[in-house]
């Protein structure tokens, strides 16, 4: 892991996160669970690394765990491993999604998680220092309800200890696929694939709505909880995202029933966009853009309800001012 992270810092002209599969086994013993991490996989030569994200090339680590797995047909995907800013020593909001939908598509149903920080100046007797680099281990399981705990490894004989997996190494398997990798994987369903795209979208809600709005992940859906106060009276709501998100905008559910109206779709379901018009920008508009639309068609609707009549200017008003 130092050498890695040494290697590709010293290509970088700017901090940007990287990181990489944690590859071992996985055993249920008389005392509890263990997984054993015998390397890493690098994130790839085609992840994506921002400021703030890191996109695994997940075709990349496939052949690698491939090739790992002839020589050792127990190894799997036991987590993955970021590199963080500063003092960030702690799994963000952002990798919490990412890594729900990693654990529940595991067959362990568990997987590692580590946070790695360079030259960091906390102490913590749970974190395991070499050189500058201070790593910080988490396991999430659906047992423990998909929260992180934070544990000390027990190393082991460095001697014993696999290298890790490089480019280099690599061969050439066609036709590789996840599915033939097994169900050991670090990525999830439409927004989860993208965290740039994801933490943007949670800073984008956080700025405007702060804990007002919740994320959560359930039913294989990725959508945001919040309840709309429109004339002393509550509409809670449910902001989904689409599989093809952000191509395609969010859709807006209300949670309560709703009394019929000329704006609205089936399943309680807000018609709060005109995709005809091309009104939704994926460059420019996030989930918090629906909360503000959703503000708007409750107050419509109340409206409406009021006076029979749906106010024809609201349907005029364009996307770009929310």
């Amino acid at each position: 892991m130092d050498a890695y992270l040494t290697r590709f810092l010293e290509t970088q002209t700017e901090p940007l996160e990287t990181g990489g599969m944690l590859v071992g086994t996985y055993a249920e013993e008389a005392e509890g669970r263990s997984f054993h991490i015998h390397g890493l996989i690098e994130a790839g030569p085609k992840a994506e690394c921002s400021a703030d994200s890191v996109l695994f090339d997940h075709e990349y680590q496939s052949q690698i765990l491939q090739q790992m797995r002839q020589q050792d047909p127990r190894l799997g995907n036991m987590g993955c491993f970021h590199l963080h800013p500063g003092e960030m020593d702690a799994c963000s909001t952002g990798d919490r999604l990412a890594d729900i939908a990693a654990v529940k598509e595991s067959d362990t149903r568990a997987l590692v998680f580590g946070i790695v920080t360079m030259n960091n100046p906390r102490s913590d007797p749970l974190s395991v220092c070499y050189g500058n680099l201070k790593i910080d281990f988490f396991v999430m399981a659906e047992q423990n309800r998909f929260e992180y705990v934070h544990i000390r490894p027990t190393l082991g004989n460095p001697e014993s200890l696999k290298p890790s997996a490089r480019r280099e190494e690599a061969k050439d398997f066609e036709g590789v696929s996840a599915a033939q990798m097994g169900t050991h994987h670090s990525w999830g369903p439409g927004l989860l694939e993208d965290k740039r795209r994801l933490v943007a979208e949670v800073r984008a809600m956080e700025e405007r709505y702060g804990d007002r709005a919740v994320l959560r992940y359930e039913r294989n859906q990725l959508f945001w909880e919040y309840t709309v106060v429109e004339s002393g009276r509550r509409f809670p709501i449910e902001v989904r995202y689409p599989r093809r998100y952000p191509l395609e905008p969010p859709r807006i559910i209300s949670i309560l029933a709703l009394p019929s109206s000329p704006h609205q779709l089936v399943n309680n379901e807000l018609c709060w966009i005109n995709r005809a018009a091309g009104d939704w920008n994926p460059a420019r508009d996030t989930a918090a853009t629906c909360i503000h639309a959703a503000q708007r068609w409750f107050a419509c609707l109340l409206v409406y309800l009021t006076l029979g009549k749906w106010p024809e200017e609201a349907n005029d008003e364009p996307l770009r001012t929310l």
